[in-house]
């Protein structure tokens, strides 16, 4: 209803064909506009964030059968000037396998897909200057916004929607003489509008993502666009949280960030390579002297070893007694937060919890399961006598 409301508010010379046919306004009429609100408030002059994600309701045309459009959209979406909009960029052959195979459903399909993009057009084009996140649909309309980068001069976070309709499935694992070369071309308009940001407004470029499904995502191991897209952009300076929406960065610039300021680290949503980073360079936690919240969801033991060897060899120094409870890796068993007095540990829903058996003595180990402990408190270590069991992650207790 806002979409509609927005474009309503356009006159028809803003407006493309099929946007004035979904909102019933004779496209040859350039003086027309939609209906209007009563109230003189220019909505769109107050957006910063425009951020539509390929398959949301717009409501601008009838969802199911093809009759159910009013009689011009129907007669357009069945027009040689309909057909020949979609010869230029047609869904992905294995997309037909979602839907019937009549023809005018799929141009239905279509005719939605296109609005949804031209919508988004006709709403950011007046307003450009002041968008600070933005997505970015996918087809040709990515060349509209190439010729207009230069007013995008407030924009810190862009998402490109690759939407799946027009993907080709396992893409990078096809050869270049397999892969659709409107692909290969999408993805150049995509680097090439973050060099042209960069070179125009360096430094205001913070975050940028990719939306969509299948082969393409930039996730993959084998395609590496995402790395190169994000090296363009400045590295982290002294990041405090470091999560799904800045990893990539800190990744594309990893030996010159600083960790030392990082309070909290949440894996929620990072490529499952997020572990081997981790895991494999066991400086990484131990450089987050600062690390107050932690949210991850993994199964691998010994993140911390590193921590429980510099508690030891500091109470070793100053002639203290190591007391706690070895409770083997500091995960949770749920979404919510274990309060650790100084900072809080967490994990992800997608981890199975399996309650640790208590293990006593230095070495000894009962199962080889990945302990998961309910509670730990840490906050009051000192009020009462405390029992060393174990020696992987150390929670003081009363007992």
């Amino acid at each position: 209803m806002l979409t509609r409301m927005l474009l309503s508010r356009l006159s028809v010379a803003n407006l493309t064909k099929p946007l004035a046919l979904a909102l019933q306004l004779d496209p040859n009429d350039s003086s027309a506009t939609g209906i209007t609100t009563g109230s003189s408030l220019d909505y769109l002059a107050h957006i910063r964030h425009l951020n539509i994600e390929a398959g949301a309701s717009l409501e601008l045309t009838s969802a199911g059968v093809t009759n159910s459009l009013p009689p011009r959209q129907l007669a357009y979406i069945q027009s040689d000037e309909f057909n020949r909009l979609y010869q230029s960029n047609p869904f992905a052959p294995d997309y037909f396998q979602y839907y019937d195979d009549e023809h005018c459903n799929i141009m239905q399909k279509y005719y939605e897909v296109l609005l949804h993009q031209e919508a988004v057009w006709c709403m950011a084009y007046p307003i450009l200057e002041q968008l600070q996140s933005f997505t970015i649909p996918y087809m040709p309309s990515i060349k509209h916004y190439l010729k207009v980068v230069g007013r995008f001069k407030n924009l810190e976070e862009v998402r490109f929607n690759m939407n799946e309709m027009f993907e080709d499935p396992y893409y990078f694992e096809m050869s270049p003489e397999t892969r659709r070369p409107h692909n290969d071309l999408v993805i150049q308009d995509m680097m090439r509008f973050v060099q042209e940001h960069v070179r125009l407004f360096e430094g205001r470029l913070k975050c940028v993502h990719r939306l969509g499904e299948y082969s393409m995502e930039w996730d993959d191991p084998q395609d590496t666009t995402l790395m190169d897209i994000t090296r363009l952009l400045p590295p982290l300076k002294k990041p405090t949280r470091l999560d799904a929406r800045n990893w990539q960065r800190y990744l594309a610039h990893r030996h010159s960030t600083d960790l030392t300021y990082v309070w909290e680290f949440d894996s929620g949503d990072m490529p499952d390579s997020w572990e081997d980073t981790v895991c494999n360079n066991q400086p990484f936690f131990q450089a987050c002297r600062s690390l107050r919240i932690l949210k991850i969801s993994t199964r691998r033991t010994g993140l911390f070893k590193w921590a429980v060897q510099e508690k030891r060899d500091r109470e070793w120094n100053s002639g203290s007694t190591a007391v706690g409870i070895g409770m083997g890796s500091p995960f949770g068993v749920d979404d919510s937060e274990i309060d650790l007095g100084l900072g809080s540990i967490g994990a992800g829903s997608d981890v199975t919890p399996s309650l640790p058996q208590p293990y006593i003595g230095p070495n000894e180990r009962q199962d080889d399961e990945v302990p998961m402990p309910r509670h730990c408190p840490l906050r009051g270590c000192a009020s009462g006598p405390t029992v060393f069991l174990g020696l992987e992650w150390l929670a003081c207790t009363d007992v």
